[in-house]
């Protein structure tokens, strides 16, 4: 809802409160007009404020309500869009590239991406999430960066290459961000909200879980060094996030296939492959 309210000197004053879905959250935002400017000439004003006795003009309110912006269900299917999620340290990557090579092999159309980025917008982004020297970055403003990153993924790589009719292998998709800030940094409902509207009606159809400690995944990631900021994070906020996959794998049982991480990586290959082969021929 937007209110103009005038106040004694006739600067005008937009008052913005909006609401997001169950599990968002509100926000008021003040907005002062350029004083001096006539209030007849104020948005949204039907005529100049009364003239009170003693010549004081009256404080008005006047209410225009702004539609609420809510998340679209654009044209998605024709092809496949299957991710890979897990704990840092989990192999993922390495597993995107081999499922990739191996569909591509059988003859399917593929498109591999990953999260964040994907495009050079995006990808700029990542940088900007991932970098060591930020340690201040707010939550919030990571998980809308994360949403943002997305959504330009979406827009210009994954929803084509779905109208197409090919298969997009990303590594990472939305439940990264549900499990890392809405689990690991405690953001809770508000990061599905703000990348459902993000995504616009994309959902994975198929998601393998490479299932590992989180000390075990950090354990191996410190091997190699140069870790990003999130890998740097303490285990309690990798734990938090394992838990957070945790109930996205119990909500969406027929989507997700559990596959041990702790395996060396071409075994892990060899049952990543079953699986999918198995599911395509269903």
């Amino acid at each position: 809802m937007l209110y103009y309210h005038h106040d004694r000197h006739g600067a005008a004053i937009c008052i913005y409160d909006a609401s997001l879905p169950p599990g968002g959250f509100s926000v008021r935002l003040f907005i002062r007009q350029t004083a001096g400017r006539s209030a007849g000439d104020s948005p949204g004003k039907t005529g100049p404020s009364r003239a009170a006795p003693g010549g004081a003009a009256q404080k008005r309110t006047v209410r225009h309500r702004i539609p609420e912006v809510e998340a679209r269900e654009l044209p998605v299917k024709k092809g496949l869009l299957i991710t890979f999620e897990g704990p840092d340290g989990s192999g993922k990557t390495t597993q995107v590239q081999r499922l990739a090579q191996h569909a591509r092999a059988l003859g399917y159309p593929i498109v591999q991406t990953r999260e964040p980025g994907g495009t050079a917008i995006s990808e700029k982004i990542r940088e900007v999430i991932l970098d060591v020297s930020t340690p201040e970055m707010d939550d919030v403003t990571e998980a809308l960066l994360y949403a943002a990153a997305r959504a330009q993924h979406v827009s210009q790589v994954i929803r084509p290459a779905l109208l197409r009719g090919d298969i997009v292998v990303c590594d990472r998709f939305v439940d990264s961000s549900i499990a890392y800030q809405g689990f690991g940094r405690g953001l809770g409902a508000g990061v599905a909200s703000i990348n459902a509207f993000a995504v616009q009606g994309v959902k994975p159809d198929l998601t393998f879980f490479l299932d590992i400690e989180p000390a075990a995944g950090l354990k191996r990631i410190s091997r190699s060094g140069g870790l990003d900021r999130l890998e740097k994070e303490t285990l309690a906020f990798h734990k938090r996030v394992y838990e957070g996959y945790q109930e996205l794998i119990a909500q969406n049982k027929e989507r997700y296939r559990i596959v041990d991480a702790g395996l060396d990586a071409d075994a892990v290959a060899e049952e990543i492959q079953s699986l999918f082969d198995a599911w395509m021929a269903e």
